[in-house]
C-alpha cells in the first residue's frame, strides 16, 4: 500500500527529532518495510486475490506496534469486504462520528513531531473522503464489490437504523455488518491479519479481574432505514 507521503523523507526526520537511538532504528526498519509495499489501480470486483488499502499507519514505541486503518476485501469467517476505522466515543464532546487520518505518524505525531490533526467526519464525508484520496468507491455501484461491507469500528454498532452503520448502509444503497452495540470494538492488529479466516472482531471485557477479549456476533443493516438484525 502506497501512503500520500514519502516514507523516506518521514524517516529521514525521525532522525532529527527521535533522540533514542533504539527507537529510531525499530521505527526506520518498520517504515522501510512499508514502503516497498505499493497499491495498484484494480477493479475491485473482478481481483481474484485478497488485498487491502491502508489509510493511516500509527507506530506505537511502547508496545513497538503499528495500528493502522483501511479497507480489507476479504475479511475473516466470510470472507467479506471490510473497513477498519476508528470512530469517536458519542458521549464525547464531538459527539459520534468516523475518526479519519491520512498517512504515517508516531506515538499520532507526524514527522515534525507536531499532533497528527484528525479529522473527526460524519459518514457521507468519510466516504468522498475515501473515494477522493484512495479511490475506493465504496458504493454498491462502486468498485469494491456489492455485498455486504463489514464495519469493524468503535461505536458504529447497534440495531438503531441512527448508528453509523445504519447510516452507512443507507448512504452506499449496500447492506453493512457492524459489531458489538454502540461499544469500542478491536480485531487483530494489522490490516494484514484481517485477511484470514479466523480472524474475528472483539469486545473487551473484565472477568474475574483480568481483561479477557470476547468474540462479537454480527449485526446486518441494509439500506432500508428500518433496524438490524442479528446475522445468522
Amino acid at each position: 500500500m502506497r501512503t500520500s507521503n514519502s516514507l523516506s523523507s518521514f524517516v529521514k526526520n525521525i532522525h532529527k527529532n527521535h533522540p533514542f537511538q533504539n527507537i529510531k532504528k525499530s521505527l526506520a526498519h518498520f517504515f522501510s518495510k512499508i514502503s516497498r509495499v505499493r497499491n495498484s489501480q484494480v477493479d475491485f470486483t473482478t481481483q481474484p486475490c485478497k488485498f487491502y488499502k491502508v489509510f493511516s499507519n500509527n507506530y506505537i514505541t511502547q508496545s513497538q506496534q503499528k495500528n493502522q486503518t483501511g479497507f480489507i476485501s476479504h475479511f475473516g469467517p466470510r470472507q467479506e469486504p471490510a473497513l477498519i476505522l476508528h470512530g469517536n466515543n458519542p458521549q464525547s464532546k464531538l459527539g459520534p462520528g468516523i475518526i479519519y487520518y491520512k498517512g504515517s505518524c508516531i506515538d499520532y505525531k507526524n514527522a515534525s513531531g507536531e499532533k497528527a490533526v484528525h479529522k473527526l467526519l460524519n459518514v457521507h464525508d468519510f466516504v468522498a473522503a475515501v473515494n477522493k484520496d484512495f479511490g475506493l468507491d465504496l458504493h454498491r455501484s462502486g468498485n469494491t464489490g456489492s455485498g455486504p461491507l463489514h464495519l469493524i469500528c468503535c461505536y458504529s454498532g447497534g440495531l438503531s437504523p441512527k448508528s453509523l452503520a445504519g447510516q452507512m448502509a443507507r448512504e452506499l444503497e449496500r447492506s453493512v455488518v457492524c459489531y458489538g452495540i454502540d461499544k469500542p470494538v478491536t480485531t487483530f492488529p494489522g490490516l494484514s491479519s484481517g485477511l484470514e479466516e479466523t480472524s474475528k472482531v472483539f469486545c473487551e471485557e473484565i472477568f474475574l479481574d483480568r481483561k479477557v477479549l470476547s468474540p462479537l456476533y454480527e449485526i446486518i443493516h441494509l439500506p432500508d432505514n428500518q433496524p438490524g438484525e442479528v446475522r445468522v
